[in-house]
């Protein structure tokens, strides 16, 4: 089996670092029960586990105010560079004790916009507290419209993790099948930094910017409709934009968005052969 890059995300207090120390083994992480994040630099030990070798990146917590916001963004980007040459998987770590507030809702939000909605693909709720809870999984899931909101938006599925209980490795090795299972699905693709850097660009794009795209078409992949409008970081000289696009009467726009028009071209190209089917 091949190594395992795993990197942990969610709120602080939830148990990221905890459940980092049960799937490692060992005590690798400090651990404290606290709404102030305890881990506010990307961490990466790695010990092998059940004959393979398995990293596994804490990071802050996504909505702790006590770090400044750009200083969780930058740590964050760190966490794939960490990861290297990518996660195979994002835990989203949430506590099973306790109903999704709106800052559990912006983590998954802050994952999506921030990774894009590719991530989807990888990423299992790992829900902590399983001890506090006394049904199956699935019975509280199916009375918790909210928590099982989340879990059916991660293609990976959840586990329940007992931390208390770090010495049940079966909990562990369960964990390791449904990423496997995961990875299998995904074509044994871990998340890569070009996925990253899509969503990025993506993200460049305000809500009245993606307005203009959709009403013209563009990301539907009707590029060459007339009266389509582009939107590009900077004034450009019409001697820049082809020919082409001219005659299709396409109007430029410049918004000061940190997305280049050939930027917004190749996105546009690749949603149209996405829906395509190419």
């Amino acid at each position: 089996m091949s190594d395992l890059r795993i990197v942990l995300v969610g709120e602080s207090g939830a148990g990221k670092s905890s459940s980092g120390n049960t799937i490692l083994g060992e005590k690798v992480f400090i651990k404290q029960f606290t709404e102030k994040s305890v881990t506010e630099k990307c961490q990466k030990p790695q010990r092998e586990v059940k004959g393979r070798i398995i990293s596994v990146i804490d990071t802050p917590g996504l909505c702790d105010t006590s770090i400044n916001k750009e200083e969780v963004k930058k740590e964050m980007e760190k966490s794939t560079e960490t990861s290297a040459p990518g996660p195979h998987v994002f835990l989203l770590v949430l506590r099973l004790d306790e109903k999704p507030a709106n800052q559990e809702k912006n983590t998954m939000k802050w994952i999506q916009e921030n990774f894009g909605e590719e991530a989807n693909r990888y990423t299992i709720i790992l829900f902590t507290r399983g001890d506090q809870i006394k049904t199956s999984i699935e019975e509280f899931l199916a009375n918790n419209e909210e928590m099982r909101a989340l879990a059916e938006q991660c293609k990976g599925g959840y586990h329940v993790f007992n931390n208390t209980d770090e010495q049940n490795r079966s909990q562990v090795s369960e964990l390791l099948e449904k990423i496997d299972s995961m990875l299998e699905e995904n074509g044994g693709q871990f998340y890569t930094n070009e996925m990253y850097m899509e969503a990025q660009r993506g993200r460049n794009l305000t809500g009245a910017q993606k307005a203009v795209f959709v009403g013209a078409g563009l990301l539907g992949g009707a590029i060459e409709g007339a009266g389509a409008v582009a939107v590009v970081q900077t004034t450009m000289a019409l001697a820049a934009i082809p020919a082409a696009f001219i005659a299709a009467g396409v109007a430029i726009m410049a918004e000061g968005a940190a997305l280049t028009f050939i930027d917004a071209l190749r996105a546009c190209i690749k949603r149209r052969n996405r829906d395509n089917g190419k």
